[in-house]
């Protein structure tokens, strides 16, 4: 029998959380090997696609920068979705241990020594 805290919600959120942050991952790292391909084979191009673009959405709308930010954003989803599914795995572990810790102390004869 499963321990009391265990939830399908909780691990559905956790490979969520990391397939989402790997497809994040995936797309920029595309991303960017398009533009730095981009970049190299045509660099007055890609400069002045850049210049453009700043000049017309200034905060930060760059194709480099958007998947940059993508990059930034699928880590943090795929960090997010690694420690919940680490904690799971150590509240699983746990109500297991609490369970089968009286059985094994009644057949090992020397952890029951009466303490």
């Amino acid at each position: 029998m499963p321990p009391p805290s265990f939830s399908v919600e909780g691990w559905s959120l956790a490979f969520s959380a990391a397939i989402f942050g790997g497809i994040f991952v995936c797309g920029a790292l595309a991303g960017l090997g398009e533009y730095r391909k981009l970049f190299f084979t045509h660099p007055r191009e890609a400069m002045s696609l850049e210049v453009l673009l700043q000049l017309l959405f200034h905060p930060a709308s760059t194709p480099a920068f958007v998947c940059a930010f993508a990059l930034v954003i699928g880590l943090w989803f795929l960090a997010i979705g690694a420690f919940i599914f680490i904690v799971l795995l150590g509240d699983v572990a746990w109500g297991l241990g609490v369970q089968l810790w009286p059985k094994i102390r009644s057949h090992v004869p020397l952890l029951d020594s009466g303490v």
